[in-house]
């Protein structure tokens, strides 16, 4: 986490005397007190070819001399899969998740020059989530065959989600209305709601198989995210 700030660190001294001196980030010299930044980190994933990622956020800042309060709408739709197997069977399993989340915090600043600005703070994050897991095994030698026995289990989940996200980052202009920010961090998510279980058996040749349903019943789910290391590569526009 330190190297890649580090990185952008040094990639803002080389870049902050190319932008006029006007084009300060020294409260001082601030003419506007709003910003508002959208996360470019999905086009930047994009354009260099790696993992896409899924992560969408706008944030707005109300900035003060050496201090923001800050507050943005964050979505994120996550896949994962994983397969393995044993003597006689093949397992696959399937994870997704879309999660929207309402953020609201606090930052606190420190000037390192007149183009550098570094800062750390903390959002506290509320909203929903739908996830699904899949776990599948067959029973039979590889590959699978038409006529393999198989059992399907099935989770979906609807909760209500909250948590908080410690942030640090830094922040360079571009131009008299134009910055650019890196931050990372994580996210720690408390979810409450209800899952329903559906359990499939039977062979793998197109028959219906057998399906059972269970009623909705209370789930609770916890977990830790601090992926990408930098989550948030913004454009940020102030006015």
């Amino acid at each position: 986490m330190v190297k890649y700030l580090a990185v952008l660190l040094l990639s803002g001294i080389v870049i902050g005397p190319v932008v006029a001196q006007q084009d300060s980030l020294r409260p001082g010299n601030k003419q506007f007190a709003y910003e508002i930044g959208i996360n470019v980190t999905p086009v930047f994933a994009q354009l260099i070819g790696t993992t896409p990622v899924n992560r969408y956020e706008i944030l707005f800042k109300r900035q003060h001399e050496s201090h923001a309060f800050r507050s943005g709408i964050f979505f994120n739709k996550t896949n994962a899969n994983h397969t393995f197997t044993t003597d006689s069977s093949l397992h696959a399993n399937f994870f997704t998740s879309e999660m929207l989340l309402l953020r609201a915090g606090y930052e606190r600043h420190i000037h390192i020059n007149q183009r550098i600005l570094f800062f750390y703070g903390c959002d506290l994050n509320m909203g929903f989530e739908k996830r699904m897991r899949n776990f599948e095994e067959f029973e039979s030698d590889i590959p699978v065959p038409d006529s393999a026995d198989f059992v399907q289990n099935l989770y979906h989940t609807s909760q209500a989600v909250a948590g908080f996200s410690p942030v640090l980052g830094i922040k360079i202009p571009i131009s008299r209305r134009l910055s650019f920010s890196a931050q990372t961090g994580f996210q720690i998510i408390f979810g409450m709601g209800n899952t329903v279980h559906t359990q499939r058996r039977g062979l793998f040749s197109g028959i219906e198989p057998e399906e059972n349903v269970s009623e909705p019943y209370p789930s609770a789910n916890f977990y830790f995210d601090a992926s990408p290391i930098l989550n948030n590569l913004s454009l940020n526009l102030h006015f």
